[in-house]
């Protein structure tokens, strides 16, 4: 009778065992959801601004980084919040999390530029720089951009950063600001069109401040990495990476990653040539002064060549008073020189 009573005990307690199993089983399966960010359970929009705050803002880090990086390609950035939106509005394909997805490195691209204003006027201790892009391509992702700013080798104050527009499925372009280093990190601007031009298109303005000085000073931006506030390990570091697909956009395995040639811009004002912030009557009285009287250079010759000529001669000193007190054209930033 003992033997069987024990038999019989064994056997619930197995059976316990194995739905215990089971339930623990479930719940473990039930937890790892690609593309479930926040670890809720469920894949949904809310993943999507869940990274966002994780990665520009001091949001919390993703329970499993495994069901964070479900874009398709290794590492987690802002793409995976546009690519939830897709998936959502069932415009996208499913998700693809590791082992699965490829690592895609961003290599230096000499046609892709990213251009920036290189000089901070003298007798002023505010500037706003402006960035643009110039692509040849006709479908391009900048994803993550944290790029370090210096003038003269100093860490500037940096005010404020205004978002150009955020073209795509995207609606918005979060940005965030480390000041103790001077770094700015940028994220998401799609392009889906003709190519851009020389003139580019403006994509983000940074406000800067540092003590005046009566002489031009260089400003010098250069690619960083970043982590989140929140990021457990530096392997969750965001690093810089443009996508660009060669035939048609979407999520082909012919994605190809690059890194925009970062290129300085003198010209902030086109015919500033005293390079004041504004264009007057004293910009080509400062022309005149260089030509004839061996005054000063202008400290961007782009700015003063407001023509768009080949160089700086009195036509662009004209050309100014006429666009001053004949309603003429605007000056052009010319090609003269950085």
């Amino acid at each position: 009778m003992k033997d069987s009573s024990s038999r019989r005990n064994r056997s619930i307690l197995i059976a316990l065992s194995v739905v215990s199993l089971l339930i623990f089983t479930h719940g473990a399966i039930k937890a790892q959801i690609c593309g479930d960010v926040d670890g809720g359970g469920s894949l949904d929009l809310g993943d999507g601004f869940y990274l966002v705050k994780y990665l520009a803002i001091d949001g919390p880090a993703p329970p499993n980084f495994s069901d964070a990086d479900f874009d398709g390609f290794t590492g987690v950035s802002i793409f995976e919040y546009r690519f939830n939106g897709a998936y959502i509005g069932q415009a996208g394909p499913s998700p693809i999390c590791p082992p699965f997805n490829q690592r895609l490195v961003a290599e230096p691209n000499s046609e892709l530029l990213l251009t920036y204003s290189s000089l901070f006027p003298a007798n002023q201790d505010s500037f706003l720089i402006s960035l643009n892009v110039i692509s040849p391509f006709t479908y391009f992702d900048g994803l993550i951009f944290p790029l370090k700013i210096r003038v003269d080798g100093q860490i500037p104050n940096i005010l404020s950063i205004i978002e150009g527009p955020c073209i795509g499925a995207i609606d918005f372009c979060p940005s965030r600001i480390v000041a103790d280093s001077g770094v700015v990190l940028l994220t998401h601007f799609s392009h889906w069109g003709a190519p851009l031009d020389s003139g580019g298109t403006e994509i983000e303005t940074i406000t800067i401040s540092i003590p005046q000085s009566t002489v031009p000073r260089s400003i010098e931006i250069s690619w960083t990495v970043l982590s989140p506030i929140n990021a457990p390990t530096p392997d969750n570091s965001l690093y810089p990476l443009f996508l660009y697909w060669p035939h048609n956009p979407g999520f082909e395995d012919d994605v190809e990653g690059y890194l925009p040639t970062l290129t300085p811009r003198c010209c902030a004002f086109a015919g500033d040539a005293d390079f004041s912030s504004e264009v007057n009557v004293g910009d080509a009285t400062f022309i005149v002064k260089y030509i004839f009287q061996d005054g000063d250079a202008p400290p961007c010759l782009d700015a003063a060549n407001a023509d768009g000529e080949n160089d700086v001669n009195i036509g662009d000193a004209t050309y100014i008073v006429k666009f001053i007190f004949q309603d003429g054209e605007f000056p052009v930033c010319g090609a003269t020189g950085i």
